[in-house]
């Protein structure tokens, strides 16, 4: 199935999102019923700026970039298949261009029109499962829109190095759409840089919360918080059939999509919920997240990086 295109408005207002909204209604006429997966990029791409256009780069079955962290997200999902049974996939662009302040600001009115996106594909196809991946200010246009979505509009989410506070996360996590959702909060100490950024540089003003890399406080039921470069951890889910490559670096923002390893457990997570609980990951997990920085001083195993296919 291809890609479906979706982009929040920038510069223009749209506040019905009446374009985004009949192309969802366009893509459920096809044959598929497997489940709907959205995609949510992060900081520095846009929809319109060409050369940072993430519908040809991460969201592209092709990528036309060679940029390091340039791979195929729907490709290594399992999307273009062409089989009813992969489900239906949407790369959902948004502007965030600009400094980190403009976009983490941009985020929010970029949630509104993923709020009637999914409310859309809730109504149309309360049958199908809708899911979520989002990687970095992706997690916070999520967690944004969350509040602004039914009960049950929401199967599974996959929050990757997520540009938020917990405490934000924690108020998502008790709407309706929340609470009935499960989510999986992939952290590692790589992004340590990056959030300690969110913390004290972009939203300072927030009383004092840890951002989402060191999970969520006090844990919930649906929410599993799975430090990537924890070897305990990396061990429990190779025995469950998940061999994912040790880290690579001291600092990485992209590990978490760039790990040979990661694609498997989010495309079983995502699209075959019945065969992987969140009970089962748990046991997969350390039970706290380790201490910031304490990467710099782990030594490092060098493995080459996830590739898109080949052109």
């Amino acid at each position: 199935m291809p890609v479906l295109r979706i982009n929040a408005p920038f510069g223009a207002a749209d506040p019905v999102c009446a374009t985004a909204c009949k192309s969802v209604e366009n893509m459920l006429k096809g044959p598929s019923t497997g489940p709907i997966t959205i995609m949510l990029h992060g900081f520095r791409y846009s929809p319109y700026e060409e050369k940072h256009d993430p519908h040809a780069q991460i969201f592209a079955l092709r990528p036309r970039h060679e940029k390091r962290t340039c791979i195929s997200w729907p490709h290594h999902l399992g999307f273009g298949r062409a089989t009813k049974e992969e489900g239906q996939c949407i790369a959902f662009g948004w502007h965030a261009r600009g400094t980190i302040w403009q976009a983490y600001k941009q985020a929010i009115p970029a949630a509104d029109t993923l709020a009637a996106v999914i409310t859309t594909l809730h109504h149309l196809a309360p049958n199908r499962k809708i899911n979520v991946m989002a990687h970095s200010l992706g997690a916070r246009v999520l967690l944004a829109a969350l509040a602004k979505l039914p009960e049950n509009a929401l199967n599974r989410i996959v929050l990757m190095a997520g540009a938020e506070l917990s405490s934000v996360a924690q108020i998502a996590m008790q709407t309706p759409a929340g609470k009935s959702c499960e989510v999986l909060n992939i952290t590692s100490r790589e992004n340590d840089f990056y959030d300690l950024l969110i913390e004290t540089a972009i939203a300072p003003h927030r009383p004092f919360s840890r951002s989402l890399g060191h999970g969520l406080s006090p844990a919930r039921a649906n929410w599993l918080d799975l430090q990537l470069d924890c070897a305990n951890t990396l061990a429990a889910l190779r025995r469950q059939g998940f061999p994912i490559a040790p880290p690579l670096r001291r600092i990485c923002h992209w590990s978490t999509y760039l790990r040979p390893g990661m694609f498997p457990l989010y495309r079983q997570f995502l699209h075959a919920p019945d065969s992987l609980s969140i009970s089962d990951l748990s046991a997969a997990c350390a039970r706290s997240q380790s201490r910031r920085w304490s990467r710099l001083f782990t030594r490092i195993t060098r493995t080459p990086l996830l590739s898109s296919p080949k052109r």
